[in-house]
């Protein structure tokens, strides 16, 4: 779903993501809210929007390389 709306779309329809970016920044939205309203001191919401632009456009993809890779031995895991 990432690679269609990031990458697939604007290629060929010419379409910017950006109903699927404030999709994603209003979730994270929701849930650092829900963590807010559970515990007041904690000082660390504010971190889950970084990690949820990273998680979009970075880790999202390495998903997909290690789903290529998966019968790679060669990256040293055994």
């Amino acid at each position: 779903m990432t690679f269609r709306a990031l990458i697939f779309a604007p290629l060929t329809r010419g379409v910017l993501p950006l109903y699927h970016i404030a999709g994603i920044i209003l979730v994270t939205a929701l849930i650092a809210v829900y963590y807010r309203y559970i515990d007041r001191k904690n000082k660390y919401w504010l971190y889950l929007f970084p990690w949820s632009i990273l998680n979009l456009f970075i880790l999202s993809f390495v998903i997909v390389w290690a789903a290529i890779k998966i019968q790679d031995r060669g990256w040293g895991t055994r």
